[in-house]
Parts: structure tokens; C-alpha cells; sequence
């Protein structure tokens, strides 16, 4: 079985859209976002379980699927509520993004250090072998030959690991930022 089929098996797919559907329920529009956060709907943290079963939800579908978000609130409909809710969705996730890219701008800045101290490092150390005759100019002149590699090997984990992990990311919360968002209704749970 393809994993494409497996998937589908555990999310919906919009045939219209191709989307895969990933669906949440709530008893009410505000449990959609942080209750500590007493900002304005559409600047407000979402909910930390949420975002936390979203984000385990886009790890299982690959990042070339759309994904949309349906969301069954137990709570009267509202259109200026959808509006809001729509909004602080986007809002978050490119909020996210944008700390992600700064991220991103410091770890390369921070490889360009790494490979420029290292090429000096190895250059020093490559005209520093030949007036290496006693043994404890010989070991610093060792010492920098090993630093050198260290920090060119640092370059390599930062433009080649990290940053396969940062883009990952910032491809993630762009996704979400994009997704659609659809509301479906239940009549309001009554507690007594």
C-alpha cells in the first residue's frame, strides 16, 4: 500500500481542492486560541494543543500536499468570528515565518564567520609549518590546523544541516498560512 493511499485513509482529501483535511473540533471560537493570551482575536497565540496536533497532523502529509483545516465549533455560526478566526490563523504562522527567515539570516551569517575564520586558521597554520622546529610551536601550529577544520566543518552543518532544517520549518508554517480554513457547526453543547 502506497503511503499516498495510507493517508488517506487517516485524512480526508478535498476532491475539489486535492487537499488533504485535516479536522479539529472545538466547543467555541475562543478555545481555537491561547487563554492566557489576552491580545485581540487576530493577534493572539492559537491554542499550544492545537498547534501541537496540527503540526503532528503536517509532519504525517508531505510538504508538496495542500492541506485545509476544518474546524466543527459547537457554537452558534458567525461570520465576523470566521473572519477573525481566518485571520489570526495567518497572522500566527506568518509571524512564525518571520522569525524563522531571521533565524535563518543569523545561521548564515553565522557560516560565513565559521568559513572565513577557518580559511585563515588553515592558512596560518599552512605558512606557520615551515618554522615549526620546536615541538611546542609544532603543537600550536597543530591546534590550528585542527580549529580550522572544526569551524570549515561547522560551515558545512550550518549551510547543509541546519538549514534543511530551518527551510523545513518555514515551508511548514508557510503552508499553514495558506491553508484554507472551513467551518462546520454543531448545535452548542449544554452543560447543566
Amino acid at each position: 500500500m502506497t503511503k499516498d493511499k495510507e493517508l488517506r485513509k487517516i485524512y480526508p482529501v478535498n476532491k475539489r481542492t486535492n487537499a488533504y483535511v485535516i479536522k479539529v473540533s472545538v466547543k467555541s471560537y475562543n478555545d481555537i486560541f491561547n487563554e492566557w493570551d489576552d491580545s485581540i482575536i487576530e493577534k493572539r497565540d492559537l491554542n499550544p494543543s492545537l498547534r501541537e496536533y496540527l503540526e503532528e497532523c503536517s509532519e504525517e502529509i508531505p510538504l508538496k500536499n495542500k492541506i485545509e483545516i476544518y474546524v466543527t465549533i459547537h457554537e452558534k455560526k458567525s461570520k465576523n468570528k470566521e473572519k477573525y478566526v481566518r485571520d489570526g490563523f495567518k497572522n500566527y504562522f506568518k509571524f512564525f515565518q518571520y522569525f524563522v527567515k531571521k533565524d535563518y539570516k543569523t545561521h548564515r551569517a553565522k557560516a560565513i564567520n565559521s568559513c572565513i575564520n577557518g580559511s585563515l586558521m588553515l592558512l596560518l597554520a599552512t605558512l606557520g609549518e615551515q618554522f615549526s622546529e620546536v615541538l611546542p610551536l609544532k603543537l600550536l601550529i597543530e591546534g590550528i590546523f585542527v580549529g580550522g577544520w572544526v569551524l570549515l566543518w561547522q560551515t558545512f552543518e550550518i549551510l547543509f544541516f541546519e538549514a534543511s532544517k530551518i527551510k523545513k520549518e518555514l515551508n511548514t508554517y508557510e503552508r499553514f498560512s495558506k491553508s484554507k480554513i472551513i467551518f462546520g457547526y454543531r448545535k452548542p453543547i449544554i452543560v447543566d
